[in-house]
């Protein structure tokens, strides 16, 4: 940690800072530690900058997994609407067996009626006979009375046939109607069940809305921070990019000062070119010398070895005369003269070696010295150029981060406007058809207690109209019997051969008043018979419309077209009276 600068350092000028030789300032460790903190500074203002774009992304995921469950409830109500259409396919089905049910009641109904017309038919026919006394052939009246007794009794098994059918209909529809009681009891307490659950889930919806308006209050929050801080952000890279563009501009001066430290440098290699060139020449002396001291070398070598062969001769000449000891003291002086001169030459070749290394040494300092100098050179330019490199790549981090942080901020902004507004649709659409699907509730729980009033309604119009038609049946049972003892009657008048015309026009009028009975019998039959099927016509239309308010789906009722009343003249199945079976209507 370098200390702070003095005030005379600190606002003294850039000549007085810099180095003449190289024009490197001797503050530039200063300028590096405050840029150093400044980055410090800008590295804990990008943590915090990327704290709240880890907050602004963990409210994203809020708003996700909020997402994520409406979706899920969507679904829900999704299987709801399946389950409903499943109902409503059941009651279809439902609706098509009371359908059935009612065709087979008109069919039973119109066998009736075709009965009564056949009845009808034959009373007046037998109106016919009667109103002829000339064409009745007393003989045949009691074939007559035969075939009138077992049309009675083919009617009054048609008739019991007819009440089981109805007994057994009645049945199946008061078992349909239990059922159907049933079913909406089932129906109400499912709505109930399900209002309460939409209830529930809008009130969850409630809260999550508050929870999605506080998160997105906090993400406002997050995003006018971000802005803050992106202004803040913005204005320390406005004056970062002042900081850097005056220190380009002192780089730049630096590197004019480099230049001129280049200009320098050239001078100086210049000068170690010529160095080099004298040591160069002074090497190529070296290696004169070197080689006259080798040349020296091998003539005292040489020398030193004429100079044992001298001894060896010497020692020889000393054996063999002592005449030579003159020439051999001679020869002694030339050795001593010579080892002189070899002495000398070592001396100076001594000197000269001792002269060149010193030589050598001091060149090989000065090279090692401008060595070193230029390398400092090349070292400071290096700095400066990492140095300047590192503040421009620095800086276009910086530039990028901040580009980055600028699209996140905004694509975050985005999502978020774009979440709150399908958030807000989603719930405005939630309330809406929580609203609808409590107004259908409210019209199902009105129509269920209409329904069920008219339910009631039909019940006691079936109950009078079945004590109607067992008044009825107990009048036509009263005819039969009537119809017996007029039989009998007649039968005891065929028997007898004297037939008066009072006779014959009290049986006329009885049996005018008994076609007369018959007629009124047809009649309150046929008016039975009408009422009984506009009641179960409007229960056909009640159980259609509860099971169109259960299936949420109104299909038309095609019972209207299936129990219309066939008209009076429709051919029957019943058996018929043929007209001769009353006689040719021959006269006597």
């Amino acid at each position: 940690m370098l200390r702070p600068l003095p005030d005379d350092l600190a606002n003294a000028g850039r000549e007085e800072t810099c180095c003449s030789f190289c024009g490197v300032s001797y503050l530039i460790l200063h300028d590096v530690e405050r840029l150093k903190g400044r980055i410090r500074e800008l590295e804990g203002e990008l943590a915090l900058a990327g704290r709240a774009h880890e907050s602004a992304q963990q409210s994203a995921r809020h708003t996700l997994t909020s997402m994520d469950a409406l979706s899920g409830l969507t679904d829900a109500f999704k299987g709801r609407a399946d389950l409903m259409e499943r109902e409503r396919d059941d009651a279809l089905v439902k609706e098509r067996l009371a359908t059935e049910r009612g065709d087979l009641l008109a069919q039973c109904v119109a066998q009736l009626r075709q009965g009564l017309e056949h009845c009808r038919q034959d009373v007046s026919r037998l109106r016919s006979l009667v109103a002829e006394p000339a064409a009745l052939d007393f003989s045949q009246i009691p074939t007559f009375l035969e075939t009138l007794s077992l049309l009675l009794e083919t009617l009054r098994e048609e008739y019991r046939r007819v009440i089981e059918k109805e007994q057994r209909h009645t049945e199946e529809l008061e078992a349909a109607l239990s059922a159907l009681k049933e079913e909406i009891a089932t129906l109400r307490a499912t709505s109930e069940e399900k209002i309460a659950d939409l209830r529930k889930r809008a009130d969850s919806f409630e809260t999550l809305t508050q929870k999605l308006q506080y998160q997105l209050q906090e993400t406002e929050e997050c995003v006018r921070d971000l802005g803050t801080t992106k202004e803040s952000l913005a204005a320390e890279n406005r004056r970062l990019m002042a900081d850097v563009d005056s220190l380009k501009k002192q780089l730049q001066a630096k590197v004019m000062e480099c230049q001129n430290g280049a200009a320098v440098e050239d001078t100086q290699r210049a000068r170690i070119v010529l160095l080099t060139e004298q040591l160069s020449a002074k090497e190529a002396d070296l290696r004169a010398v070197n080689a006259d001291l080798r040349t020296s070398q091998e003539e005292a070598r040489t020398l030193q070895k004429t100079v044992d062969d001298l001894r060896q001769l010497v020692i020889q000449l000393q054996a063999t005369t002592a005449e030579k000891d003159s020439r051999i003291e001679l020869l002694i002086s030339e050795l001593q003269g010579l080892s002189r001169n070899l002495e000398a030459l070592q001396h100076s070749f001594d000197e000269l070696s001792t002269t060149s290394e010193g030589k050598i040494e001091s060149l090989e300092r000065e090279v090692h010295s401008l060595r070193k100098s230029l390398q400092e050179e090349q070292e400071h330019a290096q700095t400066a150029g990492t140095r300047l490199n590192t503040t421009e790549e620095a800086n276009s981090r910086l530039a990028a981060e901040l580009t980055s942080l600028k699209e996140a901020l905004i694509n975050s902004a985005n999502t978020h406007e774009q979440s709150t507004r399908e958030l807000s649709r989603e719930i405005e659409a939630l309330r809406r058809e929580n609203g609808q699907l409590e107004m259908q509730c409210e019209t199902l729980d009105r129509r269920l207690a209409k329904l069920r009033q008219e339910q009631n309604e039909l019940t006691t119009k079936l109950a009078t109209a079945d004590a109607d038609l067992e008044r009825e049946l107990a009048l036509v049972a009263d005819l039969e019997r009537q119809l017996a003892a007029k039989a009998a009657e007649a039968e005891a008048l065929a028997r007898e051969p004297e037939l008066t015309t009072e006779a014959l026009a009290a049986a006329q009028q009885t049996i005018a008043e008994l076609e007369a009975k018959v007629k009124a019998l047809q009649q309150t039959v046929y008016n039975e018979c009408q009422e009984r099927t506009k009641l179960l016509r409007t229960l056909s239309m009640l159980q259609s419309q509860n099971q169109g308010q259960q299936g949420q789906s109104t299909h038309p009722s095609s019972e209207d077209s299936r129990l219309s009343l066939p008209s009076q003249g429709s051919a029957g199945a019943l058996p018929t009276l043929r007209k001769g079976s009353f006689g040719s209507g021959k006269r006597r």
